[in-house]
């Protein structure tokens, strides 16, 4: 892994990685550590960018499988996901959202990009996330497999962001893979 670049959010509305692709790395990873959100009950989202710009299309994103565990003070269990037809890729929160509280921790996790200059295939990303959340009580964990729902141009980079609102902190991480 090489590592290309570092953002660490402070109130911000976004996070953007945009020009770091190239035929160096086929492959990326983004991971993200201590995400908090600005207010409680939060998502963290997952955009592609093309020409410098996040596609907000609702029909173009989806998962293609997704499972995630929790256990706690609310119970435990495992939910699965299949979805379609989003305007975002969601990386956290399907079992319950984010919360503000900082001693919590916020979100962590990673974001495997493959092949993203590819003008050929579907753009597939895989997912590795975990954070508590306070009102159930809940240590969340999950991954899941995202898939673009066309192929025919190459992506010129990723965003993050909360579903409503900013992010309050978090460290967020670019790596090439050789």
């Amino acid at each position: 892994f090489t590592l290309l670049s570092t953002v660490t959010a402070s109130s911000s509305a976004s996070v953007s990685f945009d020009g770091f692709y190239s035929a160096t790395y086929r492959d990326y990873l983004y991971t993200f550590s201590n995400v908090i959100p600005a207010t409680d009950a939060e998502h963290l989202d997952f955009r592609v960018r093309k020409s410098n710009a996040d596609i907000t299309d609702s029909w173009y994103y989806g998962w293609a499988s997704g499972s995630e565990r929790y256990s706690g003070g609310s119970g435990h269990g495992t939910q699965g996901t299949d979805w379609w037809a989003r305007s975002a890729f969601k990386l956290t929160g399907h079992s319950g959202t984010l919360d503000s509280d900082v001693e919590a921790g916020g979100a962590s996790g990673q974001v495997k990009v493959f092949n993203p200059l590819s003008t050929t295939h579907r753009h597939w990303a895989h997912t590795e996330y975990s954070h508590y959340n306070n009102v159930m009580g809940n240590v969340i964990g999950g991954s899941g497999r995202m898939v673009t729902a066309t192929s025919g141009s190459a992506l010129s980079g990723h965003s993050f962001y909360m579903t409503s609102g900013n992010i309050a902190e978090g460290v967020f991480k670019l790596y090439g893979i050789k």
